[in-house]
């Protein structure tokens, strides 16, 4: 249930993590500038609890997100998800996501 190690791995360009269960706090990807592709997808039955989605806005460089099968803490209004999708000026895909 912690994912700091992943924030250490500063040329990685693809992450896919998937079925995780008890990861909340995501805040370590924030450091992965390099981060092209992004895949959270919460178990086939139920949800992850995500804390938020504020992690994304350290990350430039994202071409493609992915979030599924999860239930954010935090409640967005439709004006703040605008701001984050505009704040990530590369994103050109977004699938089953809360941008969506």
């Amino acid at each position: 249930s912690d994912i700091t190690s992943l924030g250490k791995m500063k040329n990685l360009i693809v992450l896919h993590m998937e079925g995780f269960k008890k990861i909340e706090d995501y805040s370590s990807l924030k450091s992965l500038e390099a981060l092209e592709q992004l895949v959270i997808w919460g178990p086939v039955l139920g949800f992850t609890p995500i804390k938020d989605l504020e992690f994304l806005r350290e990350m430039p460089n994202l071409r493609s997100i992915s979030i599924g099968n999860v239930r954010l803490k935090r409640k967005y209004t439709k004006e703040e998800i605008r701001k984050l999708y505009s704040d990530l000026p590369n994103l050109h895909f977004i699938n089953n996501c809360i941008f969506s």
